[in-house]
């Protein structure tokens, strides 16, 4: 145990209906209680834990980062980690905490597809940064960041091996995008029963309870490595440690770098392309002695080896060995104009949302207006945020009509050039008139 406090900025659902109807606070799939913050305790003589989207609902955005400034003040943790999501931290916040001397980890969990419109460009506001991409450290260390590979494993008391029937051939278990639905959609051609769960799937979301009891009865479980869109970079998915964990058969997508977490066709079985993964798949479900044997030396492997709680301790017994704070002065008005236009949008954007739903559900203005603020400190020119912040200088009456009234006017327009693209008289006359 390392003998230190830390500040562990979690994320859970906001609780508040009328903003989650914008979707807006909505925390994150995962657990955070149980992936980091009990690991954490088992890592760290004293964690201190602040909700960082609960209070970002209640209280709003300048409010919640001051009262994680005023933590810091009182408690003096050595670090601050924060798992990044989107841009609910201001990059001020940051900077004030590491003058007094707490060190701040940023922790990137999709540096794959968001390394250079966003992760970047939060370097010179961190001490260290974890990432889950391991190409990415390289190119933290050339912006002059001390980066380490560290990705999420697993968690001995969540994902845990039970004595199931089998009632299931082959199961998928995560959201339907990217190429996903392409892939279960094939192997059904092939005459493979594959029950998919998850968000936009027929089955729907499961809980982490129910996630673990389907690990544990089914032959094979899939692990699919894009992320987001069909051309992605492939990404090592948690999924992997928790089938192992719970005692389940993993066939995976073939990954560059899984070899250093798993001995392929030993402990784990990889596939590259669908005539590979249904030729597996039928193998495997036929010759039940080989499959159970991989099963158990997966999971013996993850038990011994890919704990949250073993990999924490690397993490940061790493730190530990090097703790020299960077510079703490950093000219933010310089970096923000280095940012490419698209990237100053993001942000703009994401505060945008919440000015325009705290308005429309009648949320004090200074709530709306903090976030206004802030969208247009990102792009002072976003047409958007002029528009509304305009919108909120009538009376809140006459808002509310314009802000329903203008989304069903731009729908009421795309729906008629649709409908007037699809007339073959108004096609051949708008092809003439451009010949």
């Amino acid at each position: 145990m390392i003998n230190e406090s830390i500040f562990f900025l979690t994320h859970t659902d906001c609780g508040i209906p009328q903003l989650k109807r914008h979707g807006l606070g909505i925390g994150p799939n995962a657990n955070f209680d149980s992936l980091f913050v009990q690991p954490l305790r088992k890592v760290f003589s004293e964690v201190i834990v602040y909700d960082m989207w609960k209070s970002y609902a209640e209280i709003g955005v300048i409010k919640s980062n001051e009262e994680i400034i005023d933590i810091v003040s009182a408690e003096h943790p050595k670090y601050l980690l924060w798992p990044s999501m989107m841009y609910e931290i201001t990059e001020s916040t940051f900077q004030k905490i590491r003058k007094q001397g707490t060190l701040v980890v940023g922790w990137f969990f999709d540096d794959e597809v968001r390394f250079d419109n966003y992760s970047r460009w939060w370097i010179p506001f961190l001490d260290y940064c974890l990432t889950t991409d391991k190409e990415a450290p390289k190119k933290y260390e050339k912006l002059g960041c001390t980066a380490i590979y560290a990705l999420p494993v697993s968690i001995p008391k969540i994902f845990i091996k039970l004595d199931l029937p089998l009632l299931y051939d082959v199961t998928f278990i995560g959201r339907k995008f990217g190429d996903r639905g392409m892939w279960i959609e094939q192997l059904r051609k092939r005459g493979i029963n594959v029950q998919a769960f998850g968000k936009s799937w027929s089955n729907g979301y499961v809980s982490i309870e129910q996630m673990v009891k389907i690990y544990n009865a089914s032959k094979i479980n899939l692990c699919f490595v894009k992320s987001y869109g069909v051309n992605t970079r492939p990404q090592m998915k948690d999924k992997m440690f928790h089938v192992c964990m719970s005692g389940g058969f993993l066939l995976c997508e073939y990954i560059q770098g899984v070899e250093e977490f798993f001995e392929i066709d030993k402990e784990i079985v990889c596939f590259k392309g669908l005539e590979d993964a249904t030729t597996k798949i039928q193998y495997y479900l036929t010759h039940e002695t080989e499959r159970l044997a991989i099963a158990q030396a997966g999971w013996e492997r993850a038990k011994r080896d890919h704990t949250q709680t073993s990999m924490l301790l690397n993490v940061f017994g790493k730190i530990e060995e090097n703790t020299t704070v960077r510079n703490s002065h950093v000219n933010f008005s310089q970096i923000q104009l280095d940012m490419p236009p698209q990237v100053r949008r993001l942000p703009s954007s994401y505060h945008l949302s919440w000015a325009k739903g705290l308005m429309i559900e009648k949320f004090p203005d200074t709530r709306w207006r903090e976030e206004m603020n802030l969208a247009l400190f990102y792009e002072p020119k976003n047409k958007d945020a002029l528009r509304l912040r305009l919108i909120g200088r009538l009376p809140a009456s006459l808002r509310h009509i314009l802000l329903y009234c203008r989304p069903a006017y731009i729908k009421f327009k795309q729906l008629l050039r649709s409908y007037l693209a699809s007339i073959p008289m108004l096609r051949k006359i708008k092809r003439a008139l451009i010949s």
